[in-house]
């Protein structure tokens, strides 16, 4: 199986003076899977966008993002963006038998609209 996962993006940042700074950054993601065994990751195509505005002010940055994704696998990024759930753990009911909760959550169409701040301070 290969799977392959591009990205591109491009970005305006706007410097006020050397401590204050604004931007606005845009990113597309895609994935592809060449493979008729799709089971595990379901979809074989997908994409996803990604909007990113920030503040940063002195030892202050204020991000505000926004994920837009349909049908997205990523192999190694960061389950919470994926449109498949990647837990395998697996449970048993009274008599023994094996129930599968994981293996059919999927979200096709996932948006997530998250607000990050920090405090940076270089030592």
């Amino acid at each position: 199986m290969v799977v392959i996962n591009a990205a591109i993006g491009m970005g305006y940042e706007r410097k006020f003076h050397s401590k204050k700074a604004f931007g606005v950054r845009f990113d597309a993601f895609y994935h592809f899977i060449n493979s008729e065994n799709t089971e595990e990751l379901i979809y074989e195509q997908g994409k996803a966008v990604q909007w990113q505005i920030y503040y940063h002010h002195e030892n202050l940055q204020l991000h505000l993002n926004y994920w837009d994704a349909c049908k997205f696998v990523s192999v190694k990024g960061d389950d919470m963006f994926q449109s498949v759930s990647r837990r395998v753990e697996k449970y048993y009911d009274d008599a023994g038998l094996p129930v599968s909760v994981f293996s059919e959550h999927t979200e096709p169409n996932r948006r997530l609209l998250d607000a990050e701040w920090f405090i940076v301070k270089k030592f």
